[in-house]
């Protein structure tokens, strides 16, 4: 419940910037006194604006009057007389009780200020106002929920050029002519001006719209926001030097000035980082200009965990996804030099050659144990030599056989080997032809643990991202092990965070190396390329939202437009204009057939064609060496002899 003194501090809050520096209070002397048929038009303005609570500053000719007001009010409305002497740190308290609630419409049901004094009283409320408002009211609580009532006792003016709380009205009575006037503060192009809402010998605004301000959101003000590319989100553009952003965020942002009334600037950390904690608790890059309020929001989705959230405020969530790996891909280095012996694996090999053997093996026993009574010994002599284990070893290479056995059972034995090694001829030539015509990747890693234990691979992620925080924050023994390659990689790399993201982006694509980041951002890298690929498993769940200083009433006001895209199906719709569908990165050939075959593609067979030639050679070179030197030689000795 909310104590006398907040009342009568917010009273003052309402702020001309004319006058920055603070002076002692003065409300002068002997004011004349005030007619107290404009408390009827102050007790209408609130019953009227359904207030709550109003906070009342006055001098001590006005007792009767303003006592008069309370007695009018409902009892829903709670009045609160503040004093002159403990306004500023009173006031300083009610901000900052409200700012922790974060509760917006009690903001508005209970910052309502009535200030009936002197001109110079009512100059030096809304002064302290404005650097109360500064100070602890997020340069936001005072400027667009608190609604002022002016009504000085004088005839001297008030400035309102420099004046930028929304809400404003000025109750002046003429006293020689006894016409009144009410007239509500505006906003225009050419500043703040007066718009009158009534004027005569009595008030009437039964049908009047007093705080017309209230309808426009946030009345044109320019916030700043603080961003760094970071695709498809956060699309970097210069114009006429100028960098402006867009890309999802840029969606988001457009969507909120136009619901909100709003116009905005960009601005970038001057360390060109996203943020991370130092040993002084102070934070660097895009989350220190928010920790230190240089900043009115990131339009950048952060991820969020507890040590972000002690120096900024998430709104909704606008992104909800997992991290993952990108590589770029090699090909299969065996295709080229042993693709003639890589379409079988070599347990399939030793099993053929057995079976070989085992088949030579059967056939010489049953030439020798069949009881036929034409076979002789000459005959046997020469199928065992001839058609024994030959017999096992022609099939799998001519695909026939010019011996055929002299018996049932030989043939029988024949007939099934031969069916087997044409099964398997068919089979191996059309596992040759798919290693010739369909290129095959290689796989590095598939999981996270694969990936910490390999060495090929250097590993990298964005300095100061959420990724990079988690994994160094991790007591996991795999992401420790990651932490440590991610660190060598940071050592030799830009410290800046969009030179270290070119510089990681170079690294992908020259080849082993591995990039840590956001499976969206992973998209947009991967987009109109081949040549990079994900690891299958996806890792670290993040819940990521635009980012505002630490209890802003800013992220609650956009709280429930930022769930509107969600519900509206705006989101979507900017994903798939800024994440275009990745393309197939099939070979258009095999969708027709068989692709176009290089010469790398045959140097396996020049390479079995070479091994043939140089043994054919060696044994050219044996054999003449046998048959024509030696003998030469041996004639030669004895001619001697």
């Amino acid at each position: 419940m909310l104590s006398p003194l907040f009342l009568g501090i917010l009273v003052q809050c309402v702020s001309t910037v004319q006058q920055v520096t603070q002076t002692r209070w003065n409300t002068g002397t002997n004011p004349p006194e005030t007619d107290c048929h404009t408390m009827a038009a102050v007790s209408n303005i609130i019953s009227m604006e359904k207030m709550e609570t109003v906070y009342i500053i006055y001098d001590g000719e006005q007792d009767t009057c303003l006592y008069k007001l309370t007695g009018n009010l409902t009892h829903r409305t709670k009045v609160q007389f503040m004093g002159e002497d403990t306004f500023q740190d009173d006031l300083t308290s009610v901000i900052d009780d409200l700012v922790q609630h974060g509760n917006i419409d009690m903001m508005r049901r209970t910052l309502n200020v009535v200030l009936s004094c002197s001109a110079r009283c009512i100059q030096q409320a809304l002064v302290t106002g404005l650097e109360l408002d500064m100070k602890v009211g997020k340069q936001s609580v005072l400027r667009h929920f608190s609604k002022w009532i002016l009504i000085p006792n004088d005839n001297t003016g008030i400035a309102v050029t420099n004046l930028t709380m929304d809400n404003v009205i000025l109750l002046t009575d003429n006293k020689n002519t006894t016409i009144k006037e009410v007239a509500t503060l505006l906003w225009a192009k050419e500043g703040r001006q007066w718009d009158i809402l009534d004027r005569g010998s009595t008030i009437s605004l039964n049908n009047s719209t007093v705080y017309p301000n209230t309808r426009f959101g946030l009345n044109g003000r320019k916030l700043i926001v603080v961003a760094l590319e970071w695709k498809p989100f956060s699309v970097k553009e210069r114009d006429s030097g100028i960098v402006t952003y867009s890309g999802i965020s840029g969606e988001y942002m457009d969507y909120l000035s136009k619901s909100f009334n709003f116009s905005y600037k960009y601005i970038e950390p001057p360390d060109k980082l996203w943020g991370h904690k130092t040993e002084d608790g102070n934070w660097t890059g895009i989350v220190g200009l928010l920790q230190r309020e240089e900043a009115d929001m990131c339009s950048v989705p952060y991820a969020f965990n507890i040590e972000r959230a002690e120096v900024m405020e998430f709104t909704y969530p606008v992104l909800m996804e997992y991290s993952t790996v990108i590589y770029k891909t090699s090909q299969d280095e065996s295709k080229i030099w042993k693709v003639l012996i890589s379409c079988f694996k070599w347990e399939v090999y030793i099993v053929g050659v057995v079976v070989m053997l085992t088949v030579g093996l059967l056939h010489v026993c049953l030439l020798k144990s069949t009881p036929d009574p034409s076979k002789d010994g000459r005959i046997m002599k020469n199928s065992v030599s001839s058609g024994g284990l030959l017999m096992g070893i022609m099939p799998p290479l001519n695909q026939a056989s010019v011996d055929i056995p002299m018996f049932d059972s030989g043939r029988m034995l024949f007939s099934c080997w031969w069916l087997f090694c044409l099964i398997m001829t068919a089979i191996y030539r059309g596992n040759l032809m798919a290693f010739l015509t369909v290129s095959r990747t290689v796989v590095p890693f598939r999981t996270l643990e694969e990936l910490a234990n390999q060495d090929v691979y250097d590993i990298g992620a964005p300095v100061g991202s959420y990724l990079s925080l988690a994994i160094m924050s991790s007591n996991q023994t795999t992401l420790k092990k990651i932490w440590k390659k991610i660190q060598q990689t940071h050592a030799v790399g830009p410290k800046s965070g969009d030179a270290d993201y070119v510089y990681q982006l170079q690294r992908l694509h020259e080849g082993y190396f591995a990039y840590m980041q956001s499976n969206v951002a992973s998209d947009v890298i991967m987009n109109g390329t081949c040549s990079l690929a994900k690891m299958k498993e996806a890792f670290l769940p993040t819940v990521s939202s635009m980012t505002f200083p630490l209890h802003s009433p800013m992220a609650r006001l956009f709280h429930s437009k930022v769930l509107s895209v969600m519900d509206t199906g705006l989101y979507p719709k900017w994903y798939g204009k800024w994440v275009p569908t990745q393309e197939s990165c099939s070979d258009k050939s095999i969708d027709v057939g068989v692709s176009t075959l290089h010469v790398h593609d045959y140097y396996s067979a020049l390479a079995a064609c070479a091994v043939g030639v140089s043994v054919a050679s060696m044994v050219l070179l044996g054999e003449t060496y046998l048959f024509q030197i030696m003998p030469r030689r041996n004639i030669a000795s004895l001619t001697d002899t």
